[in-house]
């Protein structure tokens, strides 16, 4: 996430690229302290190209809901298709007490 600040009457902009600070001038001056909403498209544009990602049009306004309605659907799906859990190799099907006995006694004698 970037900053805009203002040097003079310009307004500037400070975003990070794998943790080095980037600086660029908005070319946008004004004599108020209130940031132009120019300004504010200006960083979004160029913290996206920074990241390599498109700017999504919501990405600020996006509510904690969504957000957990969206991942419980996600675990929900990755679930329902996903193989039972084993441990360490074996396998997922159920034997009765008999044949683990049997299994037990063949690997006695061998």
């Amino acid at each position: 996430m970037g900053t805009l600040y203002r040097r003079g009457r310009v307004w500037w902009t400070k975003w990070y690229v794998d943790g080095r600070p980037m600086r660029e001038s908005t070319g946008i001056a004004t004599d108020d302290d209130t940031i132009p909403s120019e300004a504010r498209r200006f960083l979004k544009v160029r913290e996206g190209n920074a990241s390599g990602e498109p700017v999504l049009r919501r990405v600020d306004r996006i509510r904690y809901e969504e957000i957990r309605e969206g991942l419980l659907e996600h675990t929900t799906r990755r679930r329902a298709g996903a193989a039972p859990r084993s441990s360490a190799g074996a396998s997922s099907t159920w034997i009765t007490s008999s044949e683990a006995g049997a299994s037990r006694t063949s690997r006695r004698r061998s």
